[in-house]
Order: C-alpha cells, then sequence, then structure tokens
C-alpha cells in the first residue's frame, strides 16, 4: 500500500553548493523527518578527502563518471562508472580522485558533528597511486591521461 504522503517536486536550485577542498557537494535532500541524505560530489583529479568516519551515518558511493580510489578500513578499490561501495558507521574511509569524477552519496541523514576526521584533505602523488592500484607502469596498463 502506498504512503498518503504527497509527492515533492522541486523546481528551485539544491539545497546547498559547499566547496571542499577536494571538489564540491552539491546537496540535494536532506530530511530530518524520514532521516535520508542525498548529494552530488564533484572530485577532483588529484585530491583527496579526509580520512574519517561517521559515528552513525552508513553511506553508498556510486561513480557516475571519472575514476576514484576508495580505501575504506582495510579495502583498497578503484571505482569505475557504474560502480558502488557502501560504507557502515564507524569504517575509516577516504576517497582519491584518479580523475575529475562525479559520485552520489546517498546516506542516513548527514549530521557535521558526526563525522570523526584523522586527516585532512589535500593532494596526493596521482603517479604513485595510480602505480600502486596497477594503472601505470605495468604491462596492462590501463590508465589515460
Amino acid at each position: 500500500m502506498f504512503s498518503p504522503v504527497a509527492f515533492i517536486i522541486r523546481k528551485n536550485p539544491p539545497l546547498a553548493v559547499i566547496e571542499r577542498v577536494w571538489g564540491t557537494e552539491t546537496w540535494i535532500v536532506n530530511d530530518t523527518i524520514h532521516s535520508y541524505c542525498g548529494r552530488m560530489l564533484k572530485v577532483n583529479k588529484g585530491l583527496m578527502c579526509s580520512s574519517h568516519y561517521h559515528r552513525e551515518k552508513q553511506e553508498t558511493l556510486y561513480l557516475f563518471d571519472g575514476l576514484v580510489h576508495i580505501e575504506a578500513d582495510d579495502v583498497k578499490e578503484v571505482l569505475y562508472p557504474g560502480e558502488s561501495i557502501t560504507i557502515p558507521s564507524n569504517r575509516w574511509h577516504r576517497f582519491f580522485g584518479l580523475r575529475d569524477s562525479m559520485m552520489f552519496d546517498s546516506s542516513n541523514l548527514y549530521n557535521q558533528d558526526d563525522i570523526v576526521r584523522r586527516s585532512e584533505s589535500g593532494t596526493f602523488d596521482l603517479d604513485e597511486l595510480l602505480r600502486q592500484v596497477g594503472l601505470i607502469g605495468g604491462v596492462n596498463e590501463r590508465f589515460e591521461r
């Protein structure tokens, strides 16, 4: 059975556009009543977000375009367009822009006080990370600049 709640159609600008060290967050929804959040994340090539975790928030990152390296606890993966990763609460994680990239972040409610950081956002050695993940420097070089 469908909920009697009416549909909400927003024809106005996003809730917020926030410039970050690593790129831009575009807030689509942060619903305090139903406890869900949706954001578009533009990650710039050669930049990374801080290493952090969320006490309560679980998030799913879906890569639309580009190439992103994700570290979540002991998991280290390159995400290709069409791939996603779900990061449970209380798990250290961060992402690295291997190319200019666009991700969608879907989670329960966003709360800045929920974040614990152990490093800052900033630059990283792109060529070194590409070597580490096997995208350049090997027989099967797959990275196109």
